[in-house]
């Protein structure tokens, strides 16, 4: 099996990151032997070469999208189930008064449920057409469900006006990929805010994929059931068959899509089934983060069967797997201490999922009354982050379970003898340590150690409670959620304005007619508007840009590098300060908007106003202590160190056989600083009397004056 290094190493990575409580060197230690005892058929030395060197998969190959559209995609993106995502905007260009848009939704094929333009609700006509509002007859969307191999499902306006890219040989495809094709119409200026408010409208869809494969009925079809999300994502990872039954224990995922889908009885009466995944994962995650999303939405542990198939089961379970007896001699030693310690011990745990009615992040909080009671405080958890989850009840279904896991009654060692290497493989096994004691209980490994010479094997322990699955909705389902404010309507944008502040650096070109072009740092501090306070969990995004009319008449926009720090509310931001081939002062003015945004929305663009970056010619002082003297050879050597004046940019040395600087010939100019210590040299062209001045130069070349004699001078330089 080519992928067992790969599979090996991303499983054992999914391991180590998916929960702290896990040991990933112990897990490894115990897989490679119960590999090598089980798995005898396949080379010793390349198994342990796949398991001790794993490698990273190789990454899918990129998909038709990125080859045949005018922007790459940075990442493609995979659907579970069915979600709200925006898009990844592929293609932008207009023609005859009309922009067209390809978006990038994701991998297909889906099903389009619902369109959203500009954050509102659309229905199109059958032409594509939105049917009603300021958007009525104005704007077309198109949609593909990305149907893979369907080459040639595109529209036919489009290449109506594009023709140079309907090229068979350079096919401009989706090909495979859900796309969305708009066309928005040119409107009059004075409709532009009704129809257009954000210029190009934004695009939100509701979609659904259609395309997993079911082990139970060996059938694709749509479904966001989390056990066959898992298998098609684990599929997808290794480019394996998700119906090869070589590459994949089928039945053990059976069998997991079947606890997925037992319905879970609610508070109000209904049922809902175990586990769903409905999201989006981004295919340039690591493969072990990529398993992780989908593990955590379904307490899903991947493991490698014993003929090295990718299998899964439950990662937190009741439900015993293997027994060790003591009198058997199974057990040969015992250690037992109190589980809850403070660094893992909580009793109440806060998890964020997705809310399906409004698909944004929301907190939930799951209170275990039993340990809150005992502990007489609440101790907090750190959030869960289940973005796959688009269910309260599931959510908090995982925290009990994460609680269960990281709470146990007690904790410690055993020492197993050579019948210890049953547990490897095995995730939740019965300790009965009859009759030297009367205890029996549920234990969960953390990992296996074997030691070859005495063939005794180590295994840390916790305790696993009989009731870690059980569910009762009149007290498991709790409704203490933690508010998280609608910010898309409760929250009011905020006006804002800017102070700017500048330094113009070195001299990156040459303009117009001679003008000097440098590069400048502006500072752009976004504050509220008529001193109004701007919320902390309120952030911004800001651009700089300036604004010209191209050889066709169509008004352009230049837009420069911003990087916005949101703890001081700074944009800095590249722009460039210009000379003025008159001599006179050279300024540019830099537009600038913002906008502002929360977790849940962002408002319009802010038209803030403009800032002027001058460039004035500024006289700096004079060298000090400049002196010159022979160094033969024809060589004048010039020595002197620049004034303490920040408008110093660099100086000049002039020559003449005559006291004459009007008709001084320069023969050196070089950048310099502030308090600089200059040494440069002259070689003259003959030996003779020569005359020396030294001057300084701002940004602009503007020379100190008058001109400084330079002491030693006139010098005779010989040869």
């Amino acid at each position: 099996m080519p992928f067992i290094g790969a599979a090996i190493g991303a499983i054992a990575s999914f391991v180590a990151g998916a929960a702290a409580t896990i040991a990933a060197s112990s897990f490894f230690a115990s897989f490679v032997t119960y590999a090598i005892t089980t798995a005898i058929s396949i080379g010793l030395s390349y198994l342990l070469s796949a398991v001790m060197q794993p490698s990273k998969p190789a990454a899918p190959d990129p998909s038709d999208i990125q080859q045949n559209i005018r922007q790459r995609v940075k990442s493609q993106r995979r659907l579970h189930g069915t979600t709200k995502t925006g898009s990844v905007l592929v293609f932008a260009e207009k023609r005859a008064g009309i922009t067209y848009v390809w978006h990038y939704i994701c991998e297909g094929p889906v099903d389009f449920i619902k369109f959203e333009l500009d954050d509102e609700e659309v229905t199109l006509k059958s032409n594509g057409y939105v049917s009603s509002g300021p958007k009525k007859n104005r704007v077309r969307l198109v949609a593909f469900p990305g149907v893979p191999g369907a080459t040639d499902e595109t529209d036919a306006d489009f290449f109506n006006a594009f023709p140079e890219l309907n090229d068979p040989a350079k096919p401009f495809r989706h090909m495979g990929c859900a796309m969305v094709l708009q066309m928005c119409k040119q409107v009059a200026r004075e409709d532009m805010a009704d129809v257009y408010p954000n210029n190009l409208p934004k695009l939100k869809v509701v979609v659904r994929r259609l395309d997993v494969y079911d082990p139970r009925t060996d059938t694709y079809g749509p479904t966001n059931n989390a056990a066959l999300c898992f298998l098609d994502e684990a599929a997808d990872i290794y480019q394996l068959d998700p119906t090869s039954n070589t590459d994949f224990d089928l039945t053990s995922w059976a069998v997991f899509a079947n606890h997925c889908a037992e319905e879970v009885p609610l508070k109000n009466g209904t049922t809902e089934p175990r586990y769903r995944a409905d999201g989006i994962i981004e295919r340039d995650q690591e493969p072990a983060s990529r398993m992780n999303e989908l593990a955590k939405a379904c307490n899903g542990y991947p493991y490698l069967d014993s003929e090295m198939r990718i299998a899964v089961k439950k990662r937190v379970t009741a439900s015993q797997e293997a027994e060790m007896r003591h009198d058997r001699g199974d057990i040969e030693a015992i250690d037992i201490e109190g589980g809850r310690t403070r660094e893992v011990e909580w009793n109440m745990g806060t998890a964020s999922y997705v809310r399906p009615d409004s698909f944004q992040s929301e907190n939930v909080i799951w209170t275990e009354p039993n340990s809150l009671a005992s502990d007489g405080q609440t101790i907090a958890r750190n959030e869960l982050k289940l973005m796959m989850v688009q269910s309260v009840t599931q959510a908090q279904r995982l925290l009990k379970l994460k609680w269960h896991e990281e709470n146990p009654r007690f904790a410690g060692n055993l020492t197993l003898g050579p019948t210890g290497l049953r547990l490897f493989g095995r995730n939740t096994t019965l300790v009965d340590l009859t009759p030297e004691d009367e205890t029996t209980f549920l234990a969960r490994f953390d990992g296996v150690q074997l030691n070859p010479s005495s063939m005794q094997c180590t295994v840390k322990y916790v305790s696993i409670d009989p009731s870690a699955e059980d569910w009762d909705p009149e007290v498991d389902e709790q409704s203490q959620e933690l508010q998280v404010p609608d910010l898309s309507q409760e929250l009011e944008d905020i006006p804002l304005d800017f102070t700017a502040s500048y330094t113009i650096g070195e001299q990156i070109g040459t303009g117009f007619l001679g003008s000097k072009i440098y590069s400048a740092t502006a500072k752009i501090f976004i504050v509220g508007n008529s001193g109004v306070d701007v919320p902390e969990y309120y952030s911004q995004e800001v651009q700089v840009y300036t604004e010209y009319t191209d050889d066709e008449g169509e008004q352009r926009a230049t837009f420069y590098p911003v990087e916005y720090d949101q703890d001081t509310n700074t944009a800095t931001a590249e722009v460039r300060a210009y000379s003025s081939f008159t001599g006179a002062d050279g300024s540019r003015g830099y537009l600038v908007r913002a906008r502002n945004k929360t977790p849940a929305n962002s408002w319009d663009w802010q038209e803030l106003g403009q800032f002027t970056v001058v460039l004035s010619p500024t006289v700096p002082d004079a060298p000090v202590s400049a002196s010159v003297t022979d160094q033969t050879g024809l060589v004048a050597g010039i020595d002197f160190t620049a004034p303490d004046d920040g408008a110093v940019r660099g100086y000049r040395v002039y020559r003449n056989t005559s006291d004459d600087f009007a008709s001084a010939n320069l023969v050196v100019t070089d950048p310099a600083s502030r308090n600089q210590v200059i040494s440069t040299t002259d070689t003259v062209p003959a030996a003779g009397v020569y005359y020396y001045w030294a001057v300084m130069i701002d940004l602009t070349g503007t020379e100190s004056t008058p001109p400084t004699a330079i002491t030693g001078s006139p010098v005779t330089i010989t040869d």
